[in-house]
């Protein structure tokens, strides 16, 4: 029994998700490009937050150890570029540790909205720039291959002369023809660019398709014998953006971009909360997530995004249980003094590596043991009658009891 109290979930846990399988492409350290106050924006049915409520989700991004943002677009207006604006200066001004980017198409005005940005707020801002690359694309605009690399150099060449970090974006790169990708990709690193951003940007992506254009453009780099650095941008139409953004970190992409919520346009994009669990229960990185339940619920609370109550991770439901077989587990796994035990028995995800605790509710599928657990950890003392009482009513119950529906029955 000591053991047991001393346990190693290893021994008591089988983990077949421990591949034998190497991935020698990924051999550093992995960062995060939070999209949430652009790309997450795009979303037709959410609400614009304010400037403060913006800062305040970035406050909580810092706090979970995201280190990128994409702030916005600055090129959509002025009105947009002067929020953005007050919103860096804010963040400035209480030195937050995050690295600001802002998106531009490949367009002049686009361009220099952000070199504007840069200069009013003396911020060095990221630049990605993005152009369309696929050929369903190209027949749509009747663009040639010559008019992409043009618009491309040109972009590249004003954020590179104007002294910001430019990060190349292929929109629609999964569905883009390799001769377009590389004569773009060539294109950016010759011209200055220091980062290749591939987007999936209608979620069309399989795992294996992600390998295969990741792998495709690793070798374009190391021919070029370029210091070039990889992003994954994923969107979740097939429903693979998780995966996804997990197979092109393998692969090697070391910056991956999120939004909270998963929130963007259709689908929406990878989801930062199941991304950031993902990758803390693979080892890969030390962030403290205490606070993702805070991230994502202000982020709920000011798009007006709801949160359903089975949303992994997130969601009310995910930690609570009202089956009686699994409370009982539960309950006698916590009774053997090793809070992880009671955890993980019906959990894949600890609730505290989240912030959040196991709640054992009452209902028409409960037994004595969710009765009793709800009146011990209320300091009221359980007896026959009582339990009985209480359990009688939650079996005709078509809902979860309430806890003043509880009471109400005790105090009766």
């Amino acid at each position: 029994m000591s053991n047991i109290n001393r346990y190693d979930s290893s021994a008591l846990l089988y983990d077949w998700n421990k591949s034998k399988k190497e991935y020698s492409a990924f051999s550093s350290k992995i960062s995060f490009l939070d999209e949430t106050l652009r790309d997450g924006l795009q979303s037709p049915s959410i609400i614009h937050p304010s400037v403060d409520e913006k800062l305040q989700i970035i406050k909580n991004m810092c706090n979970l150890g995201i280190d990128h943002l994409d702030i916005g677009f600055p090129g959509a207006s002025k009105k947009i570029l002067d929020e953005i604006v007050v919103l860096v200066n804010k963040v400035n001004s209480l030195k937050l540790p995050i690295q600001i980017s802002c998106a531009a198409r490949t367009h002049s005005t686009d361009i220099e909205a952000v070199i504007d940005l840069s200069q009013r707020t003396g911020t060095k801002i990221e630049l990605l720039t993005f152009i369309g690359s696929s050929e369903l694309r190209k027949r749509v605009e009747k663009w040639d291959l010559l008019k992409l690399v043009t618009l491309t150099e040109d972009a590249i060449e004003k954020g590179v002369k104007a002294g910001l970090p430019v990060s190349f974006v292929t929109e629609d790169t999964t569905r883009s023809h390799p001769r377009t990708l590389d004569a773009l990709f060539k294109t950016a690193i010759l011209t200055g660019a220091t980062r290749l951003v591939l987007c999936d940007t209608v979620g069309q992506a399989t795992p294996n398709g992600v390998l295969a254009l990741v792998e495709w453009t690793n070798n374009l780099i190391k021919n070029l014998n370029a210091d070039i650095q990889l992003d994954w941008h994923g969107h979740n139409d097939r429903g693979f953006a998780t995966i996804n953004s997990i197979y092109a970190m393998y692969a090697g992409c070391n910056r991956l971009h999120a939004t909270g919520l998963g929130i963007g346009e259709r689908a929406g994009n990878t989801s930062m909360e199941q991304l950031l669990v993902n990758l803390k229960m693979l080892n890969l990185i030390d962030n403290s997530l205490l606070s993702l339940t805070k991230y994502s619920h202000d982020i709920s609370k000011y798009t007006k995004t709801k949160i359903l109550n089975n949303c992994p991770i997130i969601g009310e439901d995910v930690f609570s249980t009202a089956t009686g077989v699994h409370a009982s587990a539960i309950i006698k796994a916590a009774k053997i003094d090793q809070s992880d035990l009671s955890e993980q028995i019906y959990s894949s995800i600890p609730a505290n590596l989240i912030g959040r605790t196991h709640k054992i509710q009452i209902g028409c599928m409960s037994g004595k043991a969710n009765v009793t657990d709800w009146l011990i950890k209320r300091q009221i003392k359980p007896n026959k009658k009582i339990v009985e009482k209480i359990l009688s009513t939650a079996k005709s119950s078509t809902t979860i009891l309430e806890d003043e529906d509880i009471y109400n029955l005790i105090s009766v």
